[in-house]
């Protein structure tokens, strides 16, 4: 049996290639479990004081000292902000997710958010652009390049605006 689209090899699928971030739950980890790699991830770190844990939040996630919603609500006020439309913001594992609506509903966009440390200085941020695999298989959906690059170059925009924050990585 000949295999059409290999996603974990670059340059073998039409759609764009991924960027693969290393910590937390990666792409690159999904990839050593053998799992779908039709997705592009972007990922910004950073340190600031600015955000701080919100009463029982720590109990919506599956990881005691892992927070990020008082981030995840900044991201969403800011993106609102900025006309995206928020369809949902929603604790997943270890960081929070913003689901962001996409032109193509076949498509998806979201950030993922939260502390990378237990003291709560350090954070991550990253943006994901998906196509289930049978649409573009069927080529019934194209990659969401563009809107994912939009999202990114306003989440560049926005995070130097947080209050004490130190880039590390972009």
């Amino acid at each position: 049996m000949k295999t059409l689209i290999q996603a974990d090899q670059p340059g073998t699928a039409w759609f764009a290639p991924a960027v693969w971030p290393s910590p937390g739950r990666s792409p690159q980890k999904r990839k050593e479990q053998g799992k779908s790699l039709s997705m592009r991830e972007t990922e910004i770190q950073f340190q600031t004081d600015f955000f701080k844990p919100i009463p029982g939040e720590e109990k919506e996630m599956a990881e005691p000292g892992r927070y990020g919603k008082s981030l995840a609500l900044w991201l969403v006020e800011k993106l609102k902000a900025r006309r995206f439309v928020i369809e949902r913001v929603f604790p997943e594992d270890t960081y929070w997710r913003i689901v962001i609506a996409c032109l193509d509903p076949a498509c998806k966009l979201w950030l993922m958010c939260g502390n990378t440390d237990r003291e709560c200085r350090a954070w991550m941020v990253w943006s994901v652009g998906h196509v289930a695999f049978w649409r573009r298989l069927f080529l019934l959906s194209r990659y969401p390049g563009a809107e994912l690059e939009k999202l990114d170059r306003h989440l560049r925009e926005l995070l130097p605006t947080i209050p004490g924050i130190t880039l590390e990585r972009a």
